[in-house]
């Protein structure tokens, strides 16, 4: 028996789980790194051979089939790493915080012996007398390669970073959480570019204007909170795209502000090319609650939707030979779920590493027509293949994404009893709103077993 007050309506929001079993990857490789593991780089496939970039806090290790074929020179402090192809010119990128700076790091020629560098960022305390501001803007988190095109004639670097920074005012504080771009140079690494962004979640690359040159789309958060006259606040703002363009950078919102502390963010995010269309896959937290969406190509509509209840990281697709696509994403406690799409049907789950994930990569390294998986977790360097999923839209069953349940009795004074029956287990969430349909109470959320209750 559940006491509700003042409630009209109980919803019964849920994913179900039918055939949420082990999906079919095989372990062909574990490496153990040593040193204090920060990042996964590029993956790329070299005639069949799945190669990957990892950093730790003092090298970078360039990795073929589960073994260490190069190690850069001792280099403090690495935050992101990345492969670039310049014309003939295949270049190893990495960046590094030192002091008040960042500096790019860059590895060419045979063996990777040349060795430029450029600054970037900066870390700043101007505060006086209770008064002031103090920040930063050099924390990279993602590298990746602005092609040619008008306005860009040389290969260019783009730097994602997060930023952040305080501030102190007479009536109040106050702190931020954002992103800064900067775009170097491949000839000099020089800094030819520079602009505020959101906080760095996922890098995509795709052509949306149609012109025949990839842009990268960047999807980020920001987010502010402090205090104004002795009154708290709270400010998840501007969630959402930024596609950077030769000449501007474009910014696209997905989700705002929703007040009362309400978070709104992303977690992550790919693209799905379709045989029809092509739609970015977005893990979102907006007014809608927390799950899955489409988000279609070049609008940004919202398109398909399923509410899961926790946001997922580092989703890619994956494509069957039979021409089905599945979703795969990682939860924050490295499970591993494969959704079918594009109705993000929860298919397949398991358990592939058992500490935090820090980078994830798929594609099709071993050149065999199915799918291979680069999973960083701790020092541990693990690749699998996947197997044939096995599962067709046929063959999933439909059931409804939410019900209205039925409080008994009804009307009632202080307590109520709330009967719901489920034919699978699910992850699902229990709430009361009133008969503008706005939300007063979550009862009940997470995951339960198949069972009337």
């Amino acid at each position: 028996m559940i006491p509700i007050i003042n409630s009209l309506l109980v919803t019964f929001l849920f994913a179900i789980v039918a055939y949420c079993q082990d999906f079919p990857a095989r372990l062909d490789w574990q490496l153990e790194i040593e040193g204090d593991v920060t990042s996964l780089g590029s993956a790329w496939s070299d005639e069949g051979r799945a190669c990957v970039l990892v950093g730790t806090q003092s090298q970078v290790h360039l990795i073929r089939d589960g073994q260490i074929i190069w190690s850069s020179p001792e280099i403090e402090g690495i935050w992101a790493l990345s492969r670039i192809l310049a014309g003939d010119v295949e270049m190893i990128v990495a960046a590094t915080a030192e002091g008040n700076h960042s500096i790019l790091h860059s590895f060419s020629g045979e063996g990777f012996e040349q060795h430029n560098t450029g600054e970037f960022g900066s870390v700043w305390d101007d505060v006086n007398g209770g008064t002031g501001e103090r920040g930063f803007n050099n924390e990279a988190s993602w590298i990746c390669q602005v092609p040619e095109a008008e306005g860009n004639p040389d290969n260019s670097i783009l730097i994602w970073c997060s930023a952040g920074g305080e501030s102190w005012w007479e009536s109040g504080y106050g702190s931020s959480s954002s992103g800064e771009l900067f775009l170097f140079s491949v000839a000099d690494m020089a800094v030819t570019g520079q602009g505020a962004v959101p906080s760095p979640v996922a890098p995509v690359s795709f052509d949306l204007t149609g012109d025949g040159i990839a842009d990268p789309v960047l999807f980020g958060n920001k987010y502010s909170s402090g205090q104004y006259r002795n009154d708290d606040f709270h400010h998840y703002w501007n969630c959402g795209a930024y596609i950077w363009r030769p000449d501007s950078v474009m910014n696209v919102s997905l989700a705002n502000d929703l007040g009362d502390g309400v978070p709104v963010g992303i977690a992550g995010a790919t693209l799905r090319q379709g045989n029809l269309s092509t739609d970015f896959v977005v893990s979102i937290q907006d007014s809608d609650g927390v799950g899955l969406a489409l988000y279609s190509t070049p609008d940004f509509r919202k398109i398909g939707w399923r509410e899961t209840g926790i946001g997922y990281r580092l989703p890619s697709v994956i494509t069957q030979e039979n021409g089905e696509q599945y979703l795969l994403a990682m939860t924050i406690d490295s499970q591993a779920r494969i959704f079918h799409l594009p109705d993000f049907r929860l298919v397949y789950s398991s358990q592939l590493a058992h500490e935090p994930v820090k980078g994830a990569h798929l594609a099709d390294f071993n050149n065999d027509g199915s799918s291979e998986l680069f999973i960083l977790a701790g020092d541990t360097l693990s690749f699998y293949s996947i197997g044939e999923l096995g599962v067709t839209s046929n063959d999933l069953p439909h059931y409804p994404s939410s019900q209205t349940l039925s409080p008994f009795p009804n009307p009632f004074n202080s307590f109520v009893t709330i009967n719901y029956t489920l034919p699978v287990p699910t992850i699902a969430k229990v709430s009361v709103e009133d008969i503008a349909g706005r939300r007063v109470a979550m009862l009940m959320e997470g995951g339960i077993m198949a069972e009337a209750s």
